[in-house]
């Protein structure tokens, strides 16, 4: 989410050049060769319930609080990432964005080997229309679509089979200018607002965020400036106005929920069957 700064950030925050950052270069890995066969990103009981879930036309939902992971875990993840990828990761200021980018890329990228049954390092992902990530070389027997979207230590991954999907997470507790959420309620929204409490409204303004958010990646719009087009409810959650969406409002299906104790998600898809997301945890004790 555009907004302002997030509580808490602090206990991340470095300096810019405080914490290891591997040196990227054009010509080559900046990282040792390794064995990507070798390399395994889940436990055998969350590749299982990935690999059922996808194959009973479920929706998965894995997800990672990135804080959890050992540093030589998350160095281990780092090198299943694209030489791409790896440049970027190095270019976030803060660790916990830093970490959140490579446990979700990571994570994506190994629960994509599992279900199509590849090594990690055969999967090829591309930005698609407007920038939604899509698979290079996508299997006709297995329509695989995915979405992903990381916070400060939390990461959340949708796939599903033959469905697009958005999925969208954020922190309650970060703070958003009045300004930005007029500009992106509708006004039936903004009315309801008006009801609350300045603490209140911000809450309720992330939890619709996300809701908004997740219905434009799922129809690979992206943010868009026609955000106050689309309204919401939350409780239950439906759309009631699709503004730039594609399709009737009946079309579409929303579910929201929590990572206790901050964080809230939001999952769209379009034309889904009647079945309800699972939510699989991709550490496990």
């Amino acid at each position: 989410m555009p907004s302002g700064p997030v509580r808490g950030r602090h206990a991340f925050r470095c300096s810019r050049f405080s914490w290891p950052r591997p040196r990227v270069k054009k010509s080559h890995s900046p990282f040792p060769a390794l064995q990507f066969r070798s390399v395994k990103a889940f436990p055998p009981s969350v590749a299982a319930q990935i690999k059922t879930g996808f194959s009973s036309d479920q929706i998965c939902l894995l997800h990672c609080s990135p804080g959890q992971l050992a540093a030589e875990r998350l160095r281990s993840w780092q090198a299943l990432l694209s030489a791409e990828e790896r440049g970027k990761a190095v270019r976030f200021r803060y660790y916990s964005d830093y970490a959140a980018y490579i446990c979700a890329h990571a994570l994506l990228r190994a629960a994509i080997a599992v279900i199509l049954d590849i090594t990690i390092d055969a999967v090829e992902i591309r930005p698609g229309q407007n920038g939604k990530p899509e698979l290079a070389r996508a299997p006709v027997a297995v329509p695989l679509r995915f979405n992903l979207s990381h916070t400060e230590d939390m990461v959340l991954i949708a796939l599903t089979r033959g469905i697009e999907v958005g999925v969208d997470v954020e922190r309650l507790d970060r703070t958003v200018e009045s300004d930005f959420i007029t500009h992106c309620c509708s006004p039936r929204e903004g009315r309801e607002m008006l009801l609350l409490s300045a603490r209140q409204r911000v809450k309720r303004f992330i939890r619709l965020w996300t809701l908004k958010e997740a219905l434009l990646k799922a129809s690979g719009q992206g943010i868009t400036r026609k955000m106050k087009e689309i309204c919401c409810n939350l409780d239950p959650p439906r759309l009631l106005q699709p503004g730039p969406l594609p399709g009737n409002p009946a079309d579409w299906r929303l579910w929201r929920g929590h990572f206790p104790p901050t964080f809230v998600w939001s999952l769209a898809v379009r034309n889904a069957p009647r079945v309800d997301p699972v939510l699989i945890p991709a550490i496990q004790a």
